[in-house]
C-alpha cells in the first residue's frame, strides 16, 4: 500500500477510458475518494471545480462502469501472483438507496410488495490462503425489471433466472481474469446457501475446487437399491473428531469458542437438468457435516458443506471448513462498502451507470481498508512498510506524536503494522476499547487524517531526509 495518489494509479491507471485526460481525471478522483471516503460526491469533493468534474466524469458515458471494474481486477490478479491458493469468495448483496418520486434508474430491492429499490450486486471478492483480502476480482451489478410471469420451472429451463444471467457469469469472468494473470494458483470458489444451485455446482465442479453450504436437502444417488437425501447421509459420515473455533459476532449473535463435531463422507447428488425435475444428472461430491456440541446459548451452529476436495485426511476436512470460514470476509467488506467508512448507500446520484461506478470506487477503498484491518491482528509483527510508503510512516509518526497522550512513546523508525495501525485509528477517532480492536471504519477515517500529513511531509521534506528518519 503506498500514498493515495499512486495507490490510486495502481487500482485505476489501466482503466480503458479512450482519453488521457479522463485517465488522468479518474486517477485523481479515485486519489480524493480514497483520502475522504463518503456516499454523497458533494462531501467528497469540496471544492465547486473538482465536484464538477467528479459529476462530469460519472456521467461520461465514454468512462464505462465496466472498465473500472476491469482495472480494480486487474490490480486484484497482482496481488495474487505470490498465492498457492486464491479462494473467491462469490456473495450477493443489494444498494438500498432512496427513490422515493421513482425517478431514479432503480430497481426494487426484496420482496416486490415492498417498496425499497435500489441496485442488486454479485461480488467476487478474493482472499489468499491465510484469509487475507486481496481485492476484487468481479462485479455484476443490475437492477431488476418487471416481475417475470413465466412458471419458475420455465424460467429455470430458459436459464431466465439471475443465477444463470447473474453469478454464473459473474463466475466465469472472475476464475478466468485470475486463471489468465495467475495460472500456478488453485481457484477455490466459496459460496453460501443461494450458491446451492445446479447450475452454480456444475460450473464450479469445473472451474476448480469449490465449497458450498448445502441450502437443499437434495436427493443423491441410489445406495444398495434406494435413494437417500443428502442431510441424513452428511449426518451419518466418518467421524473426523472435533475442532474448537473462533465464532465471529453478529448483530444476533455474540463472539465465542465453538466446539464443532466433524463429519465426512463422499456421495453423488442428482441435479435437475434445466427446469425438469424428472430429467437428472449425477455430481460426485463430498460433504462434510459440522455441528456445535455440549451447551449452547442461542442457535446451534450446524454446516452442512458441498466440496469437490479432497477429504481423506483430517487436515483435508479442516482445509475445507477453513474455506467455508473465510466467507465471513465478504460480509465485512460489505458492511464497509455500504455503511461503514464509505457509506455507498447513501449515493444520491440518479443514473445506473453512474451508481456503479461511483460504487466500484469506493469498493477498491474499502477492500484497502479490510486488508489492513485483517494483517494487522493477523500479522501483528509485520513491518508497516510492507503496506505504507516512507513518505506515509514519517507523517503517520508526526500526528501520533501531536495527539498522543502524556505517557504513550512514539520513538523514531518503522513500527510494526499493528502499531501502525492502532496509530491511524487514533487519528480516526478510536476510542481505544480494550475488548475490541480497531475497525475498518476508524481506519479509514483515520486514513483520511493521515492524508493531510503526508501531503505536507511530502512539501517539507526531501526523499533524502525521509528515509534518513526511518533508519
Amino acid at each position: 500500500m503506498t500514498d493515495h495518489r499512486a495507490w490510486a494509479e495502481a487500482e485505476f491507471g489501466d482503466a480503458d477510458v479512450g482519453d488521457a485526460r479522463l485517465a488522468y481525471r479518474l486517477v485523481q478522483m479515485a486519489a480524493r475518494v480514497a483520502e475522504r471516503p463518503d456516499g454523497v460526491v458533494a462531501q467528497v469533493f469540496k471544492e465547486p471545480a473538482h465536484r464538477q468534474g467528479a459529476y462530469d466524469l460519472l456521467g461520461n458515458g465514454r468512462v464505462r462502469s465496466a472498465e473500472l471494474i476491469a482495472s480494480v481486477a486487474n490490480a486484484t490478479t497482482k496481488r495474487c501472483a505470490d498465492a498457492e491458493i486464491v479462494h473467491l469468495i462469490l456473495d450477493g448483496t443489494s444498494l438500498t438507496l432512496s427513490d422515493r418520486a421513482r425517478a431514479k434508474e432503480l430497481g426494487s430491492i426484496g420482496s416486490r410488495k415492498f417498496p425499497t429499490r435500489g441496485i442488486k450486486f454479485v461480488n467476487a471478492y478474493a482472499l489468499d490462503e491465510k484469509g487475507a483480502p486481496l481485492g476484487l476480482l468481479h462485479v455484476e451489478a443490475w437492477r431488476r425489471g418487471p416481475q417475470n410471469s413465466a412458471p419458475r420451472f420455465i424460467r429455470r429451463r430458459d436459464g431466465q433466472t439471475e443465477m444463470a444471467q447473474r453469478w454464473c457469469p459473474a463466475v466465469e469472468t472472475a476464475v478466468a481474469r485470475l486463471t489468465n494473470a495467475c495460472p500456478d494458483a488453485l481457484v477455490w470458489l466459496v459460496g453460501d446457501r443461494e450458491c446451492d444451485d445446479s447450475r452454480f455446482l456444475r460450473l464450479a465442479s469445473q472451474k476448480g475446487t469449490f465449497t458450498v453450504r448445502a441450502g437443499q436437502n437434495r436427493v443423491i444417488g441410489p445406495v444398495r437399491g434406494r435413494k437417500r437425501k443428502l442431510f441424513s447421509v452428511a449426518r451419518a459420515g466418518h467421524s473426523f473428531g472435533t475442532r474448537t473455533i473462533k465464532i465471529p459476532a453478529t448483530p444476533n449473535r455474540v463472539a465465542r469458542k465453538a466446539t464443532i463435531e466433524i463429519r465426512a463422507a463422499k456421495t453423488k447428488v442428482l441435479l435437475p437438468l434445466g427446469g425438469d425435475s424428472r430429467r437428472r444428472e449425477s455430481l460426485e461430491v463430498s460433504v462434510v457435516h459440522a455441528r456445535e456440541v455440549g451447551p449452547v446459548r442461542g442457535v446451534r451452529l450446524e454446516w452442512i458443506l458441498l466440496t469437490n476436495a479432497p477429504i481423506d485426511r483430517r487436515e483435508q476436512v479442516d482445509a475445507v471448513i477453513a474455506s467455508y470460514r473465510m466467507r465471513w470476509r465478504v460480509e465485512e467488506f460489505h458492511r464497509s462498502w455500504k455503511a461503514g467508512g464509505c457509506d455507498a448507500e447513501g449515493t444520491q446520484l440518479r443514473s445506473l451507470e453512474g451508481i456503479v461506478k461511483w460504487a466500484t470506487l469506493l469498493a477498491a477503498v474499502a477492500t484497502r481498508a479490510e486488508r489492513l484491518k485483517y494483517l494487522s491482528r493477523t500479522q501483528p509483527d509485520a513491518s508497516a512498510a510492507d503496506e505504507l510508503s516512507d513518505v506515509e510512516i514519517v507523517a503517520l509518526i508526526t500526528a501520533k506524536r501531536k495527539i498522543k497522550s502524556s505517557v504513550e512513546q512514539v520513538p523514531d523508525g518503522i513500527p510494526s503494522l499493528e502499531v501502525a495501525t492502532r496509530w491511524i485509528a487514533d487519528l480516526g477517532g478510536y476510542a481505544g476499547n480494550k475488548r475490541y480492536k480497531p475497525g475498518a471504519t476508524s481506519i479509514m477515517r483515520g486514513l483520511e487524517s493521515l492524508a493531510v500529513w503526508t501531503d505536507a511531509v511530502g512539501t517539507l521534506l526531501t526523499p533524502a531526509e525521509i528515509k534518513r528518519r526511518l533508519r
